[in-house]
């Protein structure tokens, strides 16, 4: 059954879902999920140890800084960066900044849209 929120629009608050983070000590927290797509908040502390996953993957940084590891390519991130791993590509944050905050938006079936990017983007890379 869905509810009044699915239905009419829902508005997931960064600082909100941060608060909740911080309170229990947790690197990530799912905000929202429908159908095929899931929104969460992550926030990894010194070392991300994060695996591959199922379904293509959007990050958006929101605070910090540092390197994005994505199929043997190393790019450098900031905020409002928008980063794209592919299902099942080895991907991970390293040398980043203690602020590090990044949307994660999981979509997609199983195993990837199969006409989706098969690479990690990087630079100014335009589609």
């Amino acid at each position: 059954m869905e509810t009044d929120l699915a239905k009419h629009g829902y508005k997931l608050s960064l600082d909100f879902l941060q608060k909740i983070l911080d309170k229990n000590n947790q690197k990530f927290l799912v905000g929202f999920e429908r159908g095929q797509l899931k929104i969460e908040i992550y926030k990894p502390k010194e070392v991300d140890l994060q695996q591959t996953h199922d379904q293509d993957e959007i990050y958006i940084v929101m605070s910090g800084k540092g390197q994005f590891f994505c199929n043997h390519t190393e790019i450098s991130f900031k905020p409002m960066d928008l980063l794209f791993v592919p299902a099942h590509m080895p991907h991970s944050f390293k040398q980043f900044t203690d602020d590090l905050v990044v949307w994660v938006i999981f979509y997609g079936p199983p195993g990837g849209d199969q006409k989706s990017i098969t690479s990690c983007l990087g630079g100014d890379s335009l589609i």
